[in-house]
């Protein structure tokens, strides 16, 4: 991911070339910060598009759409564990009784059930069962058919909690492999919008400042539309292709690309709503320091003085006549000057 997203998509606007706006702008310092005011704003109001949609994507699609629902455990242990443990060879008249403790008395699933009959250790307590499995389960006075009778919960060999241990942690590693797969559509969703917001937002990144036209000249830069669209085929391939396997992912139907895509070219319309937002700020609020250091530049207003947060195409056109004027006067005294030194004086 960050071979494609960094590399190609620096490489793509380092080949930018360089558009007539940019002598517009006043020379910069030796001393001034490679990164702007400006281009932090675009950096933050970027991230926060995308961690919107990455958290609508893992928190989100799971709550509505049951496509993306993640395994819970106890769901999983009280609805897969008898055909689980049966497939690992545990018998069909164990199985029952270790699942119950597992998924209806609180070891490890249950707990709010496990002072009710659904457990099957309560029969066999004549106040609470306890909270550890050990003395739950050895120092019962339940006795299940065709088992062992408990002793106490000291016994090094009681039958029930032994078999408990090994059947939890046999169910407990399945468990935790299938929640796993169930990530899987949901993070294959936010992967690709990820990815997809990322080609916008480089498009978007052709102008680091308030500029809204940020397809002119694209035709222009045949590097840059090439690399954007090789990052679009890698990503297709990385989905759509046994390749998917390495990044955990899985592929996507047409809807789930045309929801991302979708993603993805927001990020544009997203980019110019701010940017006329900063301009609107900029002009009604151009001497708040906030907004200066937002635009770092000067403008000429309505009156002719210089203001803070806009364009200085205007101050360089003022200085110019400035320099024109000072040059016009300095060239009318110099040659009075010289008359007057021309001058023949009476002796």
């Amino acid at each position: 991911v960050n071979m494609i997203m960094d590399t190609l998509a620096a490489l793509a606007l380092a080949t930018e070339n360089p558009y007539p706006e940019l002598l517009d702008d006043k020379p910069h310092g030796r001393h001034e910060s490679l990164i702007s005011g400006t281009m932090y704003v675009h950096i933050i109001v970027a991230a926060i598009y995308k961690l919107l949609w990455l958290f609508l994507c893992l928190y989100g699609l799971p709550q509505v759409i049951n496509r993306y629902r993640i395994l819970h455990d106890e769901d999983y242990y009280k609805n897969s564990c008898v055909s689980y443990l049966q497939s690992k060879n545990y018998n069909a008249t164990e199985t029952p009784v270790l699942c119950n403790f597992l998924s209806w008395c609180g070891f490890p699933e249950g707990a709010t059930t496990r002072q009710t009959p659904s457990c099957y250790l309560y029969g066999g307590w004549t106040r609470v069962v306890p909270e550890d499995p050990r003395e739950a389960m050895c120092g019962t006075s339940h006795v299940f058919p065709g088992f062992p009778t408990p002793t106490t919960a000291t016994t090094e060999d009681c039958f029930w909690f032994k078999r408990w241990e090994g059947a939890g942690s046999t169910l407990y590693d399945e468990f935790q492999r299938k929640k796993l797969e169930s990530y899987k559509p949901a993070l294959s969703v936010l992967f690709n919008s990820f990815i997809m917001a990322q080609i916008g937002n480089a498009f978007v990144s052709r102008r680091i400042g308030l500029e809204l036209n940020f397809f002119e000249g694209l035709m222009d830069s045949p590097i840059f539309m090439t690399i954007m669209v090789l990052i679009t085929a890698m990503q297709a391939i990385i989905m759509e292709t046994p390749v998917n396997y390495i990044f955990k992912v899985q592929g996507l139907d047409w809807k789930e690309w045309l929801a991302c895509i979708a993603i993805g070219v927001g990020a544009i319309p997203y980019s110019m709503c701010v940017r006329v937002f900063m301009r609107i700020l900029n002009y009604y609020f151009a001497d708040k320091s906030i907004i200066s250091v937002i635009r770092g530049k000067k403008v000429l207003d309505k009156q002719g003085s210089v203001k803070r947060g806009g364009s200085i195409k205007g101050s360089f056109k003022d200085a110019n006549n400035t320099r024109t004027s000072s040059g016009r006067t300095g060239v009318l005294r110099a040659s009075s000057s010289l008359t007057n030194s021309n001058k023949v004086v009476p002796l």
